[in-house]
């Protein structure tokens, strides 16, 4: 691990970054993997639409007149429904991620009483597929960066770091989603974490990768794994999102890509 340093999260214009400081080095702040990918990740674009398109059906009368007004009133209304749910989504990503780390960190899925509808399954059929593995876990909640020789980068929280039995090191992305629809941006997501895992440890890069979607609603584990060619691929596709990335901050003046140590 390169030494001295400390990695937090922060949130700056309303998105994730990270504070990583180095012993005798001037201090970055880099965007967390899934800010950069939110400048192209389409995925919930239709699920919004989807939202929106059921709020005006379900409370527009037979017969309204769509007026300006009442459209604007109506999308004002179904853009706040869809933030709701948005926001139920994440809240109960955390609360699986939180409750699978309790899991490999004891051997006991834990009893989630307060847990929304859904979490306490997920976690249970994660479990099962986790006990069919024989994975050994290195390491969970595992902050990450990579930096190029500009100091721009990226940063993130890799779920799980496991080794299987035969020493093959295995970068795990722990999903909870009803819908494959980011599924190429997931793939970005962890061939990142497997290349930050190896630049923050400065060891060899994990060329085994599994997402693992557990979704809350209906049954079993849905996995996705990338070859080591696969990860090549993906990490140059992000690659150019971030440049992206930095292009569209710059040109806002909202990219913090350097700060002094405060």
């Amino acid at each position: 691990m390169r030494s001295s340093e400390q990695i937090e999260r922060c949130e700056i214009n309303g998105e994730r970054y990270y504070k990583v400081t180095r012993a005798d080095q001037e201090p970055l702040v880099l965007p967390s993997v899934t800010t950069v990918l939110g400048v192209i990740d389409k995925g919930l674009a239709p699920w919004a639409a989807r939202v929106a398109v059921e709020h005006l059906a379900k409370n527009l009368p037979v017969g309204q007149v769509l007026t300006p007004a009442v459209l604007r009133k109506e999308a004002a209304i179904a853009r706040t429904r869809y933030l709701g749910i948005a926001e139920e989504a994440a809240l109960a990503g955390t609360q699986a991620h939180e409750a699978v780390e309790h899991f490999l960190c004891t051997g006991k899925v834990p009893q989630l009483p307060n847990a929304l509808p859904g979490v306490a399954s997920c976690v249970e059929r994660f479990a099962e597929w986790w006990a069919s593995q024989k994975l050994t876990v290195l390491a969970t909640e595992l902050p990450i960066y990579w930096v190029d020789a500009d100091g721009k980068g990226f940063a993130g929280t890799l779920d799980i770091l496991a080794e299987s039995e035969d020493g093959t090191t295995v970068v795990l992305d722990l999903k909870s989603s009803k819908t494959t629809a980011s599924l190429d941006s997931w793939r970005m997501q962890a061939a990142c974490y497997a290349v930050g895992v190896s630049y923050r440890l400065s060891v060899p890069r994990p060329n085994r990768i599994v997402i693992v979607n557990v979704p809350r609603s209906g049954t079993g584990v849905k996995t996705f794994t990338l070859s080591e060619q696969e990860i090549d691929t993906h990490f140059r596709l992000f690659l150019h999102v971030l440049q992206l990335h930095y292009s569209l901050r710059s040109r806002d003046g909202r990219e913090p890509s350097r700060i002094a140590a405060r």
